[in-house]
């Protein structure tokens, strides 16, 4: 039987991740990685080459040499939980950290690679039928922790309750107000500008999910 294809692009984008890493890290040459993962030169040169593909194991020793990980090397990263589906006039359970079992489901990252963003990222999608001016299905990514916040900026706020509202914030000199993100009736909140630091804000709006990968 013969073999099947490998995919030979996908390959070479991690030979240049590789590559990439091991200049960050200081390796003066790719050799100086390969000594250091303990890889065979023959192996070694057919998977930098793209003569054949990279293999579990030499991403796993490539990868301890480089002191990352594996899903680094191959642009595989952790997925985003949505940790509720959120319309105009309802909050949600706000929380510090969320269990899986708590989120209703998993956004994949396309857009993030350093792990410190990662951890303080989480998403809420737009309820179907949609209250919003955004579509239903819609998912926002969050980052927490946030600092730099703009008049317009879409956030999340943290009540007193401990429950999330997504509002559109307008600065002002001595105080920020949260309007609806809607044309529907929900309550405008007005704030001191100290209380920022109970928002997080929306990084990116994405009206389509983006399959995890297998």
């Amino acid at each position: 039987m013969p073999k099947k294809p490998f995919d030979k692009e996908r390959h070479a984008r991690i030979s240049r991740k590789v590559d990439k890493l091991r200049n960050e890290r200081g390796f003066v040459s790719m050799n100086a990685l390969r000594v250091a993962a303990g890889i065979d030169p023959s192996n070694w040169s057919n998977m930098v080459n793209v003569k054949r593909p990279w293999s579990a194991e030499a991403l796993q020793k490539v990868a301890a040499a480089l002191g990352t990980t594996v899903d680094v090397l191959v642009d595989r990263h952790p997925p985003i939980p949505i940790v509720a589906a959120v319309s105009a006039l309802e909050s949600f359970e706000y929380k510090d950290k969320w269990s899986p079992a708590e989120c209703i489901g998993f956004a994949a990252n396309p857009f993030w690679e350093d792990p410190e963003d990662l951890k303080n990222l989480y998403a809420v999608k737009v309820k179907c039928p949609s209250d919003m001016d955004y579509p239903g299905g819609t998912i926002f990514y969050i980052q927490k922790h946030a600092k730099d916040f703009k008049t317009k900026d879409l956030v999340v706020y943290c009540d007193q309750k401990s429950r999330g509202h997504v509002r559109r914030l307008i600065l002002n000199e001595d105080n920020f107000v949260l309007l609806p993100v809607s044309g529907a009736m929900a309550e405008v909140i007005s704030l001191p500008r100290r209380h920022l630091e109970n928002c997080d804000i929306v990084k990116h709006i994405s009206q389509r999910e983006f399959p995890l990968e297998k």
